[in-house]
């Protein structure tokens, strides 16, 4: 971190460095850390940063800290929103379409990593100000509905859902590494696994939900201990995906993990002569992507593998997650509707533009932060 603040002295006036406030702020995977954990960190941070010759920053003014599940949430929001021109850079309304008087409504969220999956809604446009003060409504808590589950990540659901196949598979089966997995391609096998793929999305899908359904239960039943039943509900709905179902939004977009997997999902559906649209997927329904995903699952590993060194589905799908796309499709389903709870013919946007797919949530924090 210490090179960034080095390259800075080549952008900004000494004078301009004292006075100037910056911020080293830590996300999501950091948040999964006991607090005493984060603090321990952030004072290591700062004290090496202050020490470190290539930082001559007002150390007073430097902030080190981790983001809160509503900050981060809030700044992507904020980013999504000024990438579609929804807001303008000082957020203090949406401009008006050309020939209109009031102000257009604002998009929400849908986001999917390896590590957790976060959504967010944004506040109701107020045609009686224009969104006057949209800054402190997005910011508001209150005002934003914003939501961040740790524990549903891609990778974490994955081993949970490849445990449970292993698990009820013969005993037979699994001394000879042969227990059919259905969320990985027909054909495909890793090595020390007890398990080879045999591509069967609907039995995907089936496992899943149970191991979804048995997260969510475990969640809800995580604040059985608080006495007051109106606390403990609002533990479960701060925490608990489903909890309840999500808020209305003109529209969502499924953005990262989400729109990554329907990329590779739409390369192969196109390769294999079942769309010839130019962007099949790009509003999808929960059962569309069902059907993609019976598609996707049966391709034999062989053919797949060797096909997916090509450029297009390289562009969003790295070598090592390639293996993985049966499983990231059909837990993309279950987490839209068994998760949060959408009807499955309720159609998601999935964007074009890289620059709204991977939502830059710096861009936001710099547009919310008060930097005064």
């Amino acid at each position: 971190i210490a090179r960034y603040f080095a390259a800075a002295k080549d952008h900004l006036a000494a004078n301009d460095r004292q006075c100037l406030r910056v911020a080293v702020l830590a996300t999501a995977s950091m948040r999964r850390l006991p607090n005493a954990s984060q603090l321990a960190i952030h004072n290591a941070l700062r004290d090496g940063l202050n020490q470190s010759a290539q930082n001559d920053f007002n150390a007073s003014r430097l902030d080190v800290r981790t983001l809160t599940n509503h900050e981060e949430s809030s700044y992507k929001l904020a980013a999504l929103n000024y990438g579609f021109n929804r807001i303008d850079a000082h957020v203090v309304k949406a401009p008006p379409l050309p020939g209109y008087k009031f102000s257009q409504k604002l998009f929400g969220f849908k986001e999917l990593g390896d590590h957790s999956t976060q959504v967010a809604a944004p506040p109701g446009v107020t045609y009686n100000d224009e969104e006057q003060n949209l800054a402190q409504r997005l910011r508001n808590r209150t005002k934003t509905w914003t939501r961040s589950y740790p524990d549903f990540g891609m990778e974490r659901i994955r081993r949970l859902t490849y445990a449970r196949i292993v698990n009820v598979g013969w005993e037979a089966s699994r001394a000879q590494r042969a227990v059919s997995n259905p969320c990985a391609f027909y054909g495909h096998s890793e090595e020390a696994a007890e398990w080879r793929g045999t591509g069967e999305a609907s039995y995907c899908e089936s496992f899943i939900t149970k191991v979804v359904m048995d997260e969510q239960e475990k969640c809800m039943e995580h604040y059985d201990h608080i006495a007051d039943a109106k606390q403990a509900d609002a533990q479960r709905e701060e925490n608990c995906m489903g909890f309840p179902a999500m808020p209305y939004a003109e529209k969502f977009f499924l953005v990262s993990g989400y729109a990554d997997v329907t990329d590779f999902a739409r390369w192969w559906l196109r390769r294999s002569g079942f769309s010839q649209d130019a962007r099949p997927l790009a509003y999808p329904t929960a059962n569309e992507l069902r059907e993609a995903a019976d598609v996707l699952c049966a391709a034999a590993w062989s053919e797949l593998s060797a096909a997916a060194v090509d450029a297009e589905p390289a562009a969003s799908t790295p070598a090592h997650r390639v293996p993985h796309r049966c499983f990231d499709l059909c837990y993309i389903v279950v987490l839209l509707t068994h998760g949060l709870r959408y009807k499955e013919d309720v159609a998601f946007d999935i964007p074009s533009r890289a620059d709204v797919r991977e939502i830059d949530w710096v861009q936001g924090a710099f547009l919310l932060m008060p930097f005064a």
